[in-house]
């Protein structure tokens, strides 16, 4: 929730803000974290790894590759 709250500060200030994945997702809690970055809808998203974009894709939402 700590970036989130930061995101919005920066949106707010005027600011884009993109949220960047990580390339490779090894952890359980690391893929929890994608699915979260993934399924908001507020900022854009940076997808660096497969998951990300299959994530995005079946939520019809946009994402950076």
């Amino acid at each position: 929730q700590e970036w989130f709250d930061l995101a919005q500060k920066l949106q707010d200030a005027g600011k884009e803000v993109v949220l960047s994945t990580l390339a490779l997702i090894e952890a359980e809690s690391e893929l929890k974290t994608l699915r979260r970055y993934c399924e908001q809808e507020q900022f854009a998203v940076e997808a660096n790894d497969m998951a990300a974009v299959q994530i995005r894709s079946q939520a019809q939402q946009s994402f950076i590759a």
